[in-house]
């Protein structure tokens, strides 16, 4: 999709663009069994001279099929959640449906979550209300990078389907991307949240009052909280105590604020 137009917050012509990158799915090192997502759409404005993207993860999915999976997928795509969504498959179309959605329903989606998925992206997701300006996948180097909670930037590395490549280099000390502060190993991916600030995280604005935000806090802590999901793996379970925590913290700061 590629669109020129001119408009007053943007003075001259300016085009934009939806583009979306599969991931590999499957076998040793595949971006699905560490992210959740089987892939990224990314939404590229340019004006001036200037380019900016904004990305968003998703997970694929048919509809009634692997609840189970879902679950578990949506779980690691919380690492991302204002930037992920399920996208679903389903006899009527395409849908999208959100994490916290996929999540409290332990995979089983039920059609008043989902949105038609053209909707989704020229409302929701043109619209600047879910996706993330420091979510970047670089398919060349198949290199995934974003803003972690700590302020740093991170990325990491996911191998490409079927390459092979023979290549000897002389080892250089403190080697470094640029823009980039640090290289994760996929199983570290819990340990660095994509930025988030609690009103973000409590699905708020600013406006919103100490009430409504004891509400979306009760909300969440019914979404994710751990012993919902008792029969998952530690390690699974261990993305549902961290969203469980973030809410709590999000939840005192408001307070405080």
């Amino acid at each position: 999709m590629f669109v020129a137009q001119s408009v007053a917050e943007i003075p001259g012509e300016w085009t934009w663009s939806i583009n979306y990158y599969k991931f590999r799915g499957r076998g040793a090192g595949a971006a699905e069994s560490h992210l959740g997502a089987d892939g990224l759409f990314e939404l590229t404005v340019d004006y001036g001279g200037h380019t900016e993207t904004k990305s968003l993860l998703f997970q694929a999915k048919v509809e009634g099929k692997q609840p189970g999976a879902l679950l578990q997928q949506a779980l690691k795509l919380s690492t991302w959640r204002e930037a992920a969504f399920v996208l679903l498959h389903s006899p009527n179309g395409f849908f999208a449906v959100n994490i916290d959605d996929a999540v409290a329903n332990q995979g089983r989606v039920g059609t008043s979550s989902r949105v038609p998925l053209d909707e989704f992206l020229g409302r929701t997701y043109v619209g600047c209300l879910i996706g993330d300006l420091d979510l970047h996948w670089d398919r060349k180097r198949k290199l995934l990078t974003w803003r972690a909670m700590n302020g740093e930037i991170v990325g990491v590395r996911f191998s490409p389907r079927h390459r092979v490549r023979i290549a000897i280099a002389a080892p250089k000390r403190g080697r470094r991307i640029e823009g980039i502060d640090r290289i994760v190993g996929p199983n570290e991916l819990p340990q660095f949240r994509m930025q988030a600030v609690p009103e973000d995280i409590l699905g708020l604005d600013r406006a919103a009052t100490p009430a409504q935000a004891k509400q979306a806090h009760k909300r969440l802590a019914l979404t994710y909280h751990p012993d919902k999901f008792p029969d998952l793996a530690d390690e699974i379970r261990a993305f549902a105590k961290r969203r469980m925590q973030e809410a709590n913290v999000a939840r005192q700061k408001w307070g405080k604020a």
